[in-house]
């Protein structure tokens, strides 16, 4: 979700996350902060929403998508 863009991390989760909110990393967590123990990190991040999404056509784009695919 905190992808940038122009990698290959980055995905459609990542762009619609980003175009409706600010998205910062708040923590890391290493593996051994959970049970069973993963082997990957995980991290805690915060959601602040824009007043308005990035662009205006962006909620109607999000309907669409979502009716048809």
């Amino acid at each position: 979700m905190i992808a940038k863009e122009n990698t290959k991390e980055r995905s459609r989760i990542s762009v619609f996350a980003q175009r409706l909110c600010q998205i910062k990393c708040v923590q890391e967590v290493p593996p051994s902060g959970f049970v069973p123990q993963p082997k990957v990190f995980g991290t805690f991040v915060r959601f602040l929403p824009y007043d308005k999404p990035l662009f205006e056509g962006f909620i109607y784009f999000l309907i669409f998508f979502f009716f048809f695919f």
